[in-house]
């Protein structure tokens, strides 16, 4: 995977396929980061309206801060395997996050 997320073939093997319908279908932005860094200096250069972010919760927390004032929906990533390792994104969250921010049903 390379970080333009359309190049994702929709394998089903993770999110990221879900993930990128979702983004077609209701008109937003995605963007997959390696790390809170990439994520910040992201959000700073795009200077979105509002961000949905997934992340370990020391990530969220201090993303949550540099983000102040954005509003931000923070999603806990799923971590069947332990800190950091397979994580996953717990799709229904995210789909109600846009759902709040976008309207829709």
């Amino acid at each position: 995977m390379t970080r333009n997320v359309k190049n994702c073939v929709g394998c089903g093997r993770c999110e990221i396929g879900e993930l990128v319908s979702l983004m077609e279908e209701c008109g937003i932005n995605l963007f997959i980061s390696t790390g809170g860094t990439v994520a910040r200096r992201k959000v700073y250069e795009d200077r979105p309206d509002a961000v949905i972010a997934v992340a370990c919760e020391r990530d969220l927390t201090s993303g949550l801060q540099d983000s102040y004032p954005l509003p931000v929906f923070a999603i806990v990533n799923k971590r069947p395997r332990g800190y950091c390792m397979e994580t996953g994104v717990a799709m229904s969250e995210v789909r109600q996050a846009i759902k709040d921010l976008v309207g829709g049903s």
